[in-house]
């Protein structure tokens, strides 16, 4: 009983969001020497590196100070539909995607993501759509990567 509260008070309880539940993913499987990986395919916000006097910049700089961010969208090299996990699970090299969807949010697979899961399974891939981390826990606990 002791034990227990001793582990209750140091564990840190976070929102069942899915950039946590993908960060948990990936945690797990390099802790047991797995490869494994994030991919982004939304793409990122590259700040505008504007200077000098012009009126633009003046603009730019007031709308930093204000908390806003000047720049623009950069779209991500990778193709829609690809998992948001890609590992390489020892010993055997088996890769295996993993598609996070929250069930907090009905969060649903897309047609292209479907269709990469047929791509993988296609090739002799492993992949999972996992609605949150003890779905994941429990079906890596029962599979043949798990020590």
């Amino acid at each position: 009983m002791v034990n227990r509260l001793r582990m209750r008070t140091r564990t840190k309880l976070v929102p069942a969001t899915t950039n946590n539940i993908t960060t948990g993913i990936i945690n797990l499987l390099l802790r047991d020497g797995h490869s494994a990986s994030r991919i982004n395919i939304g793409g990122n916000l590259e700040p505008a590196a504007i200077g000098g006097n012009s009126p633009i910049a003046k603009a730019a700089a007031i709308l930093r100070a204000s908390g806003y961010v000047v720049g623009h969208w950069k779209k991500s090299g990778s193709r829609l539909g690809v998992a948001d996990v890609l590992a390489c699970m020892k010993p055997s090299g088996s890769f295996l995607a993993i598609e996070v969807k929250n069930e907090l949010t009905n969060d649903r697979a897309s047609k292209e993501q479907l269709q990469f899961e047929h791509e993988v399974r296609r090739a002799g891939g492993d992949y999972w759509i996992v609605l949150s981390y003890e779905e994941f826990v429990a079906r890596y606990n029962n599979s043949k990567w798990s020590f």
